[in-house]
């Protein structure tokens, strides 16, 4: 039997080939779908749904939309920001945001850290499942105390429920302007939207003796049923006589309203 023998050119040009570093596999999320960026909603969409992604939910701010979506072979949650009619950003989330409490693959199978919290959190109020989503707590990091006040108020603003922050938490306060943001850009539509008892465009947003949160620039008023001192400020406030000077109604208990058009 004859043996072929490779040249040593031949040779060394297979073995630099064996050595080079193999091109890394499409990244998984986010980092994959830069190209849908800029896309309009109607384009944007068929696109997420061609690459295997399923919208989950969605809420809106007053300029923005936020959608989530899952993408079940890459085991993927992304948040898609909408402005204007385009996709404007897209990020990973945890997948406790698409409602997903586990991270599975052939490797491993645990809940990932964000999926922790939120079952914790759940857990503690007796709930099955939490309904805020990162967006509105603006990506911070909660633990599950922290979590569990913010939805708890969040809760509370969205079903227009009464304001009741027992332990003076500025998590339930932050939870519930956001649940209460949520309910007047989902209900806008209503005429009679924010006509009620405490006014147009006011919010509870602290009892007395705690704290008053809202983002950036607000007008607050203090007091309860129909008298109240009104102050200007700026990223929250605390809610008791100190900080508003007059008493406007002594003996009674009051509570502070932050203006949804000042903040």
């Amino acid at each position: 039997m004859t043996l072929r023998v490779i040249p040593r050119a031949i040779s060394a040009c297979v073995a630099s080939a064996l050595m080079l570093p193999m091109a890394p596999a499409s990244a998984a999320g986010a980092d994959d779908l830069r190209d849908i960026v800029g896309a309009k909603g109607r384009d944007g969409e068929p696109a997420l749904e061609r690459r295997g992604y399923t919208f989950v939910d969605v809420g809106k701010s007053s300029n923005a939309a936020y959608s989530y979506w899952w993408n079940n072979s890459q085991r993927t949650c992304v948040r898609v920001t909408t402005r204007d009619g385009k996709y404007a950003d897209i990020i990973n989330a945890d997948a406790s945001d698409c409602g997903q409490t586990r991270k599975e693959s052939a490797k491993e199978s645990g809940m990932s850290d964000g999926a922790k919290v939120a079952v914790g959190a759940a857990a503690l109020l007796g709930v099955a499942a939490l309904l805020h989503k990162s967006h509105h707590r603006d990506d911070r990091n909660y633990n599950e105390q922290q979590t569990a006040d913010f939805e708890r108020g969040y809760r509370d603003g969205l079903y227009n429920n009464s304001y009741h922050n027992y332990g003076n938490s500025r998590d339930y306060s932050d939870g519930y302007n956001r649940g209460a943001d949520e309910r007047r850009d989902q209900s806008s539509y209503r005429y009679e939207y924010g006509h009620h008892s405490y006014g147009p465009n006011w919010v509870p947003c602290g009892d007395e003796g705690g704290y008053c949160s809202f983002r950036g620039s607000g007008v607050v008023r203090f007091g309860t049923d129909g008298q109240f001192v009104t102050r200007r400020g700026f990223n929250g406030m605390n809610c008791n006589l100190r900080t508003f000077g007059d008493d406007p109604a002594p003996g009674r208990r009051k509570q502070c309203y932050v203006r949804e058009d000042g903040r």
